[in-house]
């Protein structure tokens, strides 16, 4: 479905972007071997290089993520961030010494950066599944509604939160009698297949 979607085009764009890094590298002079032969263009040791590259590339991300988790760990939070507004069903994916509170405050903090990426964002609300609470629900629904219902990011946000809904028995009906359009048919599906009582008797 939607996920497995953003992950194809996540895929193609990671290659397109390899293969524009070891082309640039190439024509820079790196060591680069261009033959022809068939049609194909070989870039053996560019390839080496390009490789070399990416991975200092996510080095550099992997400790920029860890300074920023650094310097928030001491920021004043407010109440609605307190531990008591967040709660999860067990352990969350990696990274197990953030708590999953500060876990919910660091990806809501994401999901609503203007400045972040498409795809961080999205990544972000896929994230929340697996966390639960009033302060995860109303950010999700936050963006399901700045989305007019129908972005890519407003399904994402869709589909976790009727995970959330499914996992925790309860929805919010004035937002499910708020939905429209492929938000409304996510959640409504996934519910139907989750936990068809939670669904209004007008939708069975």
């Amino acid at each position: 479905m939607w996920r497995r979607r953003r992950a194809a085009q996540r895929t193609q764009t990671a290659v397109h972007d390899g293969a524009s890094l070891a082309g640039r590298l190439a024509s820079a002079g790196y060591g680069a071997s261009v033959s022809s032969f068939g049609g194909q263009v070989g870039l053996w040791s560019a390839a080496g290089s390009a490789r070399a590259i990416v991975d200092g590339i996510e080095d550099l991300f992997q400790m920029r993520n860890w300074l920023a988790r650094l310097l928030r760990k001491e920021r004043h939070r407010s109440a609605e961030e307190d531990s008591a507004a967040v709660s999860s069903p067990g352990p969350v994916w990696s990274d197990p010494e953030i708590p999953d509170e500060e876990r919910a405050v660091l990806l809501v903090c994401l999901l609503e950066d203007p400045t972040a990426r498409e795809d961080e964002q999205e990544d972000a609300a896929s994230d929340l599944e697996f966390l639960s609470g009033p302060f995860v629900e109303a950010a999700l629904i936050r963006a399901i509604r700045d989305g007019d219902f129908n972005s890519d990011l407003a399904q994402a946000c869709a589909e976790s939160l009727a995970g959330i809904w499914a996992r925790e028995g309860q929805v919010d009906a004035a937002f499910l009698a708020e939905l429209r359009g492929l938000a409304k048919e996510l959640i409504f599906g996934i519910l139907g297949n989750r936990a068809p009582h939670l669904l209004p008797p007008s939708a069975l």
